[in-house]
């Protein structure tokens, strides 16, 4: 809660920003969460091989690569290209806290929530 709530109360003027690592850093969390869910598939493994089960798996790992394809393909380019020409100071740390800071929570949580094992009784 701290991490969220002092760039909203007391400001970014005072970070010092690397955009690149920056963004690497946070596509790195995207990765970890991809990864997980694949590994929650993994894991749901010992399960008889039915048909709704495979289809399951098939349906996640495609839901993975697309997720892997929008965020690495389309959204971490422009976002890692805007960051790095926006103004040095408060307007790159403003927006590095809002599409960074803010934004990646929600979509690494978002992933882990969708790859949760729930087996329903077939």
């Amino acid at each position: 809660m701290i991490d969220w709530g002092e760039p909203a109360i007391f400001g970014v003027e005072h970070w010092r920003l690397v955009p690149a690592h920056l963004a690497e850093r946070h596509n790195l969390i995207i990765i970890l969460a991809l990864g997980e869910s694949v590994v929650a598939l993994g894991v749901g493994a010992d399960l008889d091989f039915t048909v709704p089960v495979l289809l399951a798996a098939m349906l996640g790992i495609g839901l993975a690569s697309a997720l892997w394809w929008i965020y690495f393909d389309v959204v971490a380019p422009v976002t890692e290209r805007r960051l790095t020409r926006a103004a040095e100071g408060r307007e790159r740390n403003a927006l590095a806290r809002d599409s960074y800071s803010y934004l990646h929570f929600p979509m690494a949580v978002g992933i882990e929530l969708v790859s949760i094992r729930r087996v329903p009784a077939f």
